[in-house]
């Protein structure tokens, strides 16, 4: 146990702890957490044993390696939450993640592996390394699901939430938000429902819903009645969100009333720095919206020089384009040009900063599951135990799949005979209507033809001499018409139409038409077209057009040429015939 967990931060520290300098999360609407004041705002580690001294936290990287071989993972959360709160990053990240990979066992272990998730979702957002804390805060949130009174689940959907809002996604935010409010119960401390309820509020202005922005704060009135006592973080944010709530309804001077007033109380009571720039950010973009940009100017430049001296500026990269905006505005296209410089500057920073942490992660990430294949090895016995169980599940599996596979034989059959019945309804509509139009084409015959001075003898002998030209296969023009035939045979169209009519039962278009499906027919089947398209094939039977001769013919044949030639195929590689008779 102590040569693996050794082995772990060692691993851990190899590739590269960075040295970057520790911001607190960058969120105007105060979503995420600040670097907690002592004995304010951290996790606290309750009912773990071995809280750690400040000599011990202070001991070093080398101490640290010597302690974690006696160190049980009540002591290394512990330890991993002191040197946090003192500001450290790194380290606390790479404790909490061996404590998220733990695998043995150990009294109380869900618990600290909670703490562990959401520490190391913390630390990675001080890092703006949103991806993968939402990563860790998602885990966590499934662990504790997974637990009996999904324990701290409303704080992971809060700190969800708080990845959403940090990446300017705040409808997503607030649904997690609103998540986390339907997972708190009597027993969740009033204050922890009135922080989460300080950000649905103050978000809700972001997205333009003033009246919901409104209905939150008369919840965080009630919950603050509550309390036995409020902080001065408390009656910043109070006053913050309220200034947040007038400004979105157009109450410029209460909002600048407001807002000043929680920016003078977090300068008098030495609240973080991002607190004083936040009010003075969203001062000045009040006064803009009121329309007075001298004001505004006035707290662009506090807020600049506050965040410059404390090195919060990167939390706070629209300040600068704010600035660009205003320059423009006054035409002074110089310092217009380098504040949009300088943004777009700390804007890549930010984004290449980014990429690099995610990066960072993933191998953290490989180190952490080669220690635990290690772990694996010193649990045999109790893996020969698991093994078992996956056989079981695996079978169980296999019955699973194999029902799924029948259903979907049953389906697949199921849907081959309802096309079947189609198919069959299809074919006997076809020769229903055949037969009512034959009829009704007898009846119109009968009727146009009465007055006709062309005898039966004369129309029988006209009707042969059609046949006979029609086995020329005049009709492969697209040209061919009623009276190209009536001229080739010498006649007149009207005897010519009244001689198909009777004989044939058909008028002009539908007995040519039929001539020209029938030879598309034999051509489909001709090995001599198999290179032809089928739009070759129907232009080369007198078709002007492919869509007229997939309609004809699927009107004579029932189906569209594309399936006649595919089932043409198939029957021949069946019977082995390789020609037309």
């Amino acid at each position: 146990m102590r040569l693996v967990i050794v082995r772990l931060i060692m691993a851990l520290m190899a590739v590269g702890c960075l040295s970057l300098p520790v911001y607190p999360v960058p969120t105007s609407g105060e979503a995420a957490r600040a670097v907690p004041a002592a004995g304010e705002g951290s996790r606290a580690v309750a009912g773990v044993r071995g809280v750690v001294s400040a000599e011990r936290v202070e001991s070093g990287t080398s101490a640290l390696l010597r302690q974690f071989g006696e160190w049980n993972p009540a002591e290394i959360i512990a330890f991993a939450d002191s040197i946090y709160r003192l500001g450290e990053n790194d380290r606390p990240l790479s404790l909490y993640m061996t404590l998220c990979s733990y695998e043995g066992g150990y009294p109380g272990i869900d618990d600290i592996r909670l703490k562990a998730f959401a520490g190391a979702g913390d630390a990675l957002m001080r890092k703006c390394n949103y991806a993968a804390a939402l990563d860790y805060y998602t885990q966590g949130l499934q662990l504790s699901e997974s637990l009996p009174g999904k324990p701290l689940a409303y704080e992971f959907y809060k700190d969800i939430g708080n990845v959403y809002s940090s990446i300017n996604d705040y409808e997503q935010g607030i649904n997690y938000y609103l998540a986390a409010l339907r997972e708190c119960d009597d027993s969740t401390p009033p204050s922890e429902e009135l922080r989460i309820l300080f950000n649905v509020t103050g978000f809700q202005t972001y997205i333009k819903r003033p009246d919901e922005a409104r209905a939150f704060l008369d919840r965080c009135r009630a919950i603050r009645q509550r309390l036995d006592s409020v902080n001065d973080t408390q009656r910043f944010l109070y006053m913050f969100v309220e200034g947040l709530v007038l400004k979105s309804e157009e109450n410029y001077p209460e909002a600048v009333r407001l807002l000043e007033k929680s920016a003078d109380l977090a300068a008098a009571t030495n609240l973080h720095p991002r607190y004083l720039c936040s009010a003075w950010q969203h001062l000045y973009d009040t006064y803009l919206q009121a329309g007075d940009k001298g004001r505004a100017f006035h707290y662009m430049k506090q807020c600049e020089r506050e965040a410059e001296e404390k090195g919060l500026l990167r939390m706070f990269p629209n300040l600068l384009s704010d600035l660009s905006d205003y320059y423009r505005s006054v035409n002074d296209p110089a310092r217009a040009h380098d504040y949009r410089y300088r943004y777009l500057d700390l804007h890549d920073s930010i984004t290449n900063e980014r990429e690099f942490d995610a990066v960072k992660s993933s191998q953290l990430q490989y180190e952490s599951n080669k220690v635990a294949r290690e772990i694996d090895t010193l649990h045999r016995e109790h893996r020969l135990k698991e093994s078992i169980i996956r056989k079981q599940w695996l079978i169980i599996g296999a019955i699973v799949i194999g029902a799924a596979l029948l259903g979907v034989l049953l389906l697949v059959i199921w849907r081959q005979k309802r096309k079947l019945q189609e198919s069959y309804r299809s074919l006997y509509e076809l020769n229903r209507n055949a037969v009512a139009e034959e009829e009704k084409l007898k009846e119109r015959i009968e009727k146009k033809y009465s007055t006709s001075n062309l005898d039966q003898d004369k129309m029988e002998t006209l009707a042969r001499e059609i046949e006979r030209m029609m086995e020329e296969e005049v009709y492969t023009s697209p040209d061919f018409s009623l009276d190209t035939l009536a001229t080739r045979l010498e006649s007149n169209s009207k005897y010519v139409s009244q001689a198909i009519n009777e004989a044939f039962r058909k008028n002009f278009s539908s007995y040519v038409n039929d001539y020209r499906v029938k030879l598309a027919c034999r051509r489909l089947l001709d090995e001599g077209y198999s290179l032809y398209t089928v739009a070759a094939i129907g232009e080369s039977v007198g078709f002007k057009s492919q869509s007229s001769f997939t309609s004809v013919f699927r009107k004579v044949t029932g189906l569209s040429p594309t399936v006649f030639r595919k089932m043409s195929k198939e029957g021949k590689r069946e019977t082995g015939d390789n020609g037309v008779e």
